[in-house]
């Protein structure tokens, strides 16, 4: 799929060029329904899609408009490890260690913070995030909040229950 097609599948001009500067000249299918509900265009969108099936590039592009827009990001997942791959893959991909910057990205686990703290990107844990909320760090209004691998959240193996 060519940039030309990109643009057809309903991205302006700018953000096709993004994703082809990042190798990508294709959208699975998944990806393609997306778009063309609104992910580019700050819709609120709930994502239900296999493993491998390119849900992560989905909150990248709707990533893209809402920080050209000055809108700050939450990306939470679940796992301390999770938020370290993210906060590498988005660094190389729009951060510091990108071809073209767009943001600063950062990470908040509870135990670890890395990065500037009023980067528009944080990648955080669900918990370190409810702190993050409650002291002001996040502002719903002015951001573009994405919750990552939802399906685990009431994973019994993640309960942690101290009966005595």
């Amino acid at each position: 799929m060519s940039k030309q097609e990109l643009l057809y599948k309903g991205l302006e001009d700018w953000l096709s060029r993004k994703l082809v500067l990042w190798g990508i000249t294709e959208l699975t299918d998944v990806q393609e329904k997306a778009v063309s509900v609104g992910a580019a265009s700050g819709k609120s969108l709930i994502v239900s899609a296999p493993t491998s099936s390119g849900k992560t590039l989905i909150a990248e592009i709707a990533m893209l408009p809402a920080l050209r827009q000055g809108l700050k990001v939450t990306y939470l997942v679940s796992h301390r490890a999770l938020v370290d791959q993210k906060f590498l893959d988005f660094s190389e991909r729009i951060g510091e260690r990108a071809k073209e910057p767009l943001a600063r990205v950062a990470l908040s686990t509870g135990d670890r913070t890395e990065g500037n703290v009023d980067a528009e990107v944080c990648v955080a844990t669900y918990e370190k995030a409810i702190g993050l909320l409650l002291t002001g760090q996040i502002r719903p209004g002015n951001s573009l909040v994405i919750a990552d691998e939802l399906q685990i959240l009431c994973d019994p193996s993640r309960l942690s229950l101290d009966i005595q």
